[in-house]
């Protein structure tokens, strides 16, 4: 199973008056080997790359986001970035426009992979799926997946998956995003989406930890 993407989001009410503050927030960030993306104050936006270690963090008016080509399970030890991360969104808490948290969100994104081509994963899916008056109705089929919703134990879950096409899939979904990642997805299987969020007020190690756990419930839901 190959992590394509992980991604964490705190989602705020907009901060009037962050571009006065925004380069004194990211400044300790910066010291620990950051490489300023983008900067474009005057929209809200501001993006660190740690290209070494394959993750974003993008600071805006009214969010913070963790992103990376790795697993967020591997961030969530005791210290490094993600802990880096969480303790930049305590001090942006203290800025003078800030009101309150919205919600948290974690996105994922796994291929199960397996040897067989793209042709016969998608037949196996739909053939295990759905019916054959169902695969008669729809010629030429070039993308095909399943979405569950869910709202349970104080979460919104959305899993979406089907077949991995390595030629559109990557660029659909925009998997490839840190720079100088040279990986070609070379591989088939099945591409997995899951995206829980919890509107609970305040966010911590625990909660965090606790949606990663959700997400991998989920995904050993997959069988090829």
């Amino acid at each position: 199973m190959n992590c394509l993407r992980s991604q964490f989001e705190l989602r705020f009410t907009p901060i009037l008056g962050f571009e006065q503050s925004i380069a004194k927030l990211t400044a300790p960030i910066q010291k620990i080997g950051a490489e300023l993306l983008y900067n474009e104050i005057n929209s809200g936006k501001y993006v660190l790359v740690f290209n070494s270690e394959a993750y974003i963090i993008d600071i805006r008016n009214d969010r913070m986001v963790f992103v990376s080509s790795k697993s967020l399970d591997t961030f969530t030890n005791t210290s490094g970035p993600f802990f880096h991360f969480l303790n930049t969104f305590e001090k942006l808490k203290l800025m003078d426009g800030y009101i309150g948290l919205s919600h948290s969100l974690l996105a994922e994104w796994y291929v199960h992979t397996n040897s067989k081509t793209f042709e016969q994963n998608m037949e196996e899916f739909r053939s295990t799926y759905f019916n054959n008056e169902v695969n008669k109705s729809f010629k030429g089929i070039e993308d095909i997946n399943i979405s569950i919703e869910s709202k349970a134990d104080g979460y919104n879950t959305k899993y979406t998956f089907g077949p991995f096409n390595n030629n559109t899939d990557v660029e659909k979904h925009n998997l490839k995003f840190i720079l100088n990642n040279s990986e070609t997805f070379d591989y088939n299987g099945l591409l997995s989406q899951s995206v829980i969020t919890s509107n609970n007020t305040e966010v911590d190690i625990n909660i965090v930890r606790g949606m990663i756990s959700t997400s991998k419930n989920i995904r050993k839901l997959i069988t090829i």
